[in-house]
């Protein structure tokens, strides 16, 4: 159902958006020549306002500074292994967690029922694709089931593309000549010289596809920084557990962790380190099974042997991977483009957080700005 909303066409048409909404961003908040940000809160911002405008349409865009921001935000704080585990627990954030999604669903149910009434207009958003949706046995989704599925959409990536993309920059903050190396390289693609200014031009898909720098920055801060710490899959049948006697039977559980196969130094050297080039070097070239299936959504790696799964892998492998990629290397190349960073000097780089059921840095997650000169 998802994936009509994540087509190469409609990647073409986001790219316009994240530009804009990321510079319309930091002309706000960003005001002066120089100072100190609390990054994570920006960059969380700048994720819901990119994702909500591109995949839940621009109705519900308009409405985040309306209460929407707020109510995703108290979903947000229910966003806790203590939840996930406990979901009866008669505390106050889970009887205003169902608040906040009934007022969700009311807001979305409404621009929906406007949408119906309207059908003639066409949108290239993922609300349009689900409205157009339906089960296999024929029936279509209701507007409820419509409205559920968006809140989930958004909450799916929110959190992972806000602590990927707040790594990446803390870690670019701190090696300048990565930097370097991703702003020449975005020149060359583009044609032309980047200007250091709102007046940014759109790239194309396929020059977003053709940033390798920021494509192996992403990779290196996902496989450093993995946002989640497990990876869950249900066995259907016994599994064989190699170089054991062991066979985990079927009904029970198993756990991937990425956050520790990714940073073992049986695969990798100096595992703990950011280093980007390694992977042009071979070195996290996953040597392991590359067969790929389509399961409906596009062509996806079918082995879940590599040591670095920031999206798991199979049939459940995260179908926002693309979108999550290209969302990602745009709000850098308008943060890079416009303005140059450095940690700031009394944090440095923040610890993980592992409170959350997404690996965060922790707060305050303080860098500082420069504005580029024209």
């Amino acid at each position: 159902m998802v994936k009509a909303g994540l087509s190469i066409e409609n990647f073409r048409a986001y790219l316009p958006i994240f530009v804009q909404e990321v510079n319309q961003y930091v002309d706000k908040h960003w005001t002066e020549p120089e100072g100190t940000v609390e990054l994570l809160q920006s960059i969380s911002e700048m994720i819901i306002m990119t994702a909500s405008h591109t995949l839940l349409g621009p109705e519900i865009r308009s409405k985040l500074h309306e209460g929407v921001a707020d109510l995703y935000h108290t979903l947000d704080s229910c966003f806790t292994p203590v939840h996930f585990l406990f979901e009866w627990l008669p505390l106050p954030s889970y009887y205003a967690s169902d608040r906040a999604h009934a007022e969700l669903d009311s807001i979305f149910g409404a621009v929906i029922a406007e949408r119906r009434k309207n059908s003639n207009e066409k949108h290239t958003d993922m609300l349009d694709a689900l409205m157009a949706s339906r089960y296999k046995n024929g029936e279509p989704l209701s507007d409820k089931h419509v409205g559920n599925m968006l809140i989930a959409l958004l909450m799916a990536g929110q959190h992972t593309s806000a602590a990927t993309t707040t790594w990446a920059l803390l870690n670019l903050a701190a090696n300048p000549d990565v930097v370097a190396e991703a702003r020449t390289e975005v020149a060359s693609i583009m044609g032309r010289e980047i200007p250091k200014s709102a007046d940014l031009p759109v790239p194309s898909f396929e020059d977003v596809k053709g940033f390798d720098t920021l494509d192996r920055v992403v990779r290196e801060t996902l496989r450093i920084r993995s946002p989640l710490v497990q990876v869950m899959r249900k066995v259907i049948k016994p599994v064989a557990v190699p170089n054991t006697n062991y066979v985990i039977p079927a009904g029970n559980y198993i756990v991937a962790s990425p956050i520790i196969s990714a940073t073992d130094s049986k695969y990798y050297s100096d595992p703990e380190a950011w280093v980007p080039s390694r992977w042009t070097t071979g070195e996290a070239d996953d040597t392991q099974d590359k067969a790929t299936t389509d399961y409906g959504f596009g062509a996806t790696t079918t082995s879940a042997r590599s040591p670095t799964l920031p999206f798991g892998a199979g049939r459940h492998r995260c179908i926002g991977e693309q979108f999550a990629y290209l969302q990602i290397k745009t709000i850098l190349y308008v943060l890079l483009s416009r303005f140059d960073f450095e940690l700031d000097p009394k944090r440095g780089m923040p610890p993980r957080n592992f409170n959350s059921m997404v690996v965060l840095p922790e707060g305050p997650v303080l860098c500082r700005y420069k504005r580029r000169s024209a």
